[in-house]
């Protein structure tokens, strides 16, 4: 198991390797999987993150460095690291990182962010991003925004209800509130203090749309699509996975190239059921721990990542090539060990039993690291009692 490393750049440079990648967490669980991602794709990866975060229990890292408990030691010493020339490339993992380097700002870390257009940055808040699909002709739900209560009332005749309120900025499901009638709406407004504004958009009645995706200035290399079972507002735990939907990939293409997005994505769709359209709702700039199952159903996002890092222009991505969806007997991933916890949280508690004897033989798929499997299995072991 890596180990704390206290001086990392003397460390690093004192051994002859890969060329090498940094992930940079603070405590999210997104990244555990990153790290086979990166090793398979032929680099060394080290991660910079806090003590407690899952994502340091990898076999395929290669060095943990303690990030410390506060967000300035993080900051101080990915500046650091960054001025050492070590690292390749240096990937965020977190909307938190990146929301902070942009708003703050921090000018030293500014060229990190996965938006590389500086004036589409404002995409990175729920109202900028709403606006950016707008600009670029592409379909969102209709919306508007509140800055002060007293707004309330045009916009609900605007945006009409069901509608979906959203601080402008949070993360996973935080700050969103799906509201059926004025009542309720009023009821919400009355006790939100306005610190952010809202966004509101129209609810859209359909099927959510979880996709990951491989941006190279302003280029899609790659992408998944999976629908959402059982979607909440949070992030989801089972997903049924499809072949790629290319509507998807012609929507993604002009906004990569307006924001210059140069990063992993975990972006969502709602394909509405009265009409068969597809809205787009949001393209987080980071990976996802769903990243890695792709390679089971046509997108391999460790060759995608030699793309990624490569000099050349890639003429042809191997997005373009449908001749290599998967074909496989089972579409369905159970994410362990999330799902469980979700299943016993619910009082689901025979269904809990039947995902951990994998009925539904999913768990081939995610158990492919022993440290990581170790790691999660304590933590829900620790969990249950």
């Amino acid at each position: 198991m890596p180990g704390a490393v206290h001086d990392p750049i003397m460390t690093i440079n004192s051994v002859n390797t890969r060329p090498r990648i940094l992930l940079v967490a603070t405590s999210w669980t997104n990244l555990p999987e990153m790290p086979y991602i990166i090793r398979q794709a032929g680099f060394a990866v080290d991660l910079l993150c806090r003590e407690e975060n899952i994502s340091r229990h990898s076999s395929f890292l290669d060095r943990w460095i303690d990030a410390g408990p506060t967000w300035e030691s993080l900051f101080e010493k990915l500046i650091e690291l960054d001025r050492s020339g070590v690292y390749e490339h240096i990937l965020l993992g977190e909307d938190t990182i990146i929301w902070r380097i942009h708003t703050q700002p921090i000018p030293e870390l500014d060229h990190l962010l996965p938006v590389r257009q500086a004036n589409a940055r404002d995409m990175l808040g729920k109202i900028g991003f709403s606006q950016v699909c707008e600009r670029l002709g592409l379909l969102t739900p209709k919306f508007a925004f509140l800055s002060t209560a007293e707004q309330a009332g045009a916009v609900a005749e605007q945006i009409g209800f069901p509608l979906v309120t959203k601080i402008n900025y949070s993360t996973a499901g935080e700050g969103v509130q799906v509201l059926h009638d004025r009542e309720a709406y009023f009821a919400y407004l009355e006790n939100y203090h306005f610190l952010q504004p809202l966004l509101v958009q129209k609810f859209i009645e359909g099927e959510l749309f979880s996709v990951e995706a491989l941006f190279r200035d302003g280029q899609l290399l790659q992408y998944v699509c999976s629908i959402d079972v059982d979607p909440t507002l949070g992030p989801s735990s089972r997903r049924r996975y499809v072949p790629r939907l290319p509507e998807i990939a012609e929507m993604l293409k002009p906004l990569a190239k307006f924001a210059r997005l140069h990063c992993f994505a975990n972006v969502t769709f709602v394909r509405e059921f009265s009409s068969g359209q597809m809205f787009l709702i949001e393209v987080d700039p980071r990976p996802n721990k769903w990243a890695p199952y792709g390679h089971w159903f046509g997108a391999d996002f460790s060759e995608a990542f030699r793309l990624f890092m490569g000099d050349a222009t890639v003429d042809n991505p191997p997005y373009l090539d449908r001749s290599s969806e998967t074909e496989v007997t089972h579409w369905y991933i159970e994410h362990f060990d999330s799902h469980v916890v979700k299943l016993i949280r619910s009082g689901s508690n025979s269904k809990s039993i039947m995902h951990l004897l994998d009925f539904d033989n999913t768990l081939r798929y995610v158990l492919y690291d022993p440290a990581l499997l170790r790691e999660k299995t304590t933590r829900l072991r620790n969990r249950l009692r």
